[in-house]
């Protein structure tokens, strides 16, 4: 062999270990980003349940307007349904964007259901609703400390776009370093 060709084969024996190497890390970002979501899975869940209960408990107060617990209940389905498409694939743009959308929509819903809602705690203080509003006050507010849905730790920005490749701890000369918020 000639000091062209080993030249050759080691470059390509160098790409070829590269290219694995990349690969290797792609997959492990792609993880990390299902790990990531797995937290926000399990409060949506949550959240939806305690709903469920809520608008369960309101329903003797609002007979006279059954559409804004109904349109409570559809927003609430939609985001599960949602979810349910990013827990597939959490890494995928589009449907993270829709879990954002269906995220807004439930939030438009509560705040006119809580529109609706008679003037006098004491009405609701004896229906139990008080501590449904109570946890899901505080189910709302640990997400809003938390990751966004559409957004990982470390990340900013739109949920249309694909999600943060800053989320994975990197390496930065020989050690393993976490970015800021991860």
């Amino acid at each position: 062999m000639s000091t062209p060709q080993i030249v050759g084969w080691a470059i390509a024996a160098v790409l070829v270990f590269w290219a694995v190497g990349a690969y290797n890390r792609l997959v492990s970002l792609r993880n990390d980003i299902s790990r990531a979501f797995v937290p926000v899975d399990a409060q949506i869940r949550q959240r939806h349940m305690l709903l469920e209960q809520w608008v369960d408990a309101l329903r003797p107060l609002l007979e006279h307007n059954p559409q804004s617990l109904d349109a409570v209940l559809a927003a609430c389905g939609q985001l599960q349904a949602a979810c349910d498409v990013v827990r597939a694939r959490p890494s995928a743009a589009r449907p993270m964007a829709s879990l954002r959308l269906a995220e807004e929509t439930l939030a438009e819903a509560r705040t006119r259901l809580k529109g609706d809602l008679p003037a006098r705690p004491e009405m609701l203080a004896g229906l139990g609703v008080a501590v449904f509003g109570e946890e899901l006050s505080r189910t709302t507010t640990m997400r809003s400390t938390s990751s966004p849905p559409g957004s990982l730790p470390g990340c900013s920005g739109s949920a249309a776009r694909a999600p943060c490749e800053r989320t994975a701890p990197r390496a930065h000369h020989g050690r393993v370093r976490r970015d800021a918020g991860a």
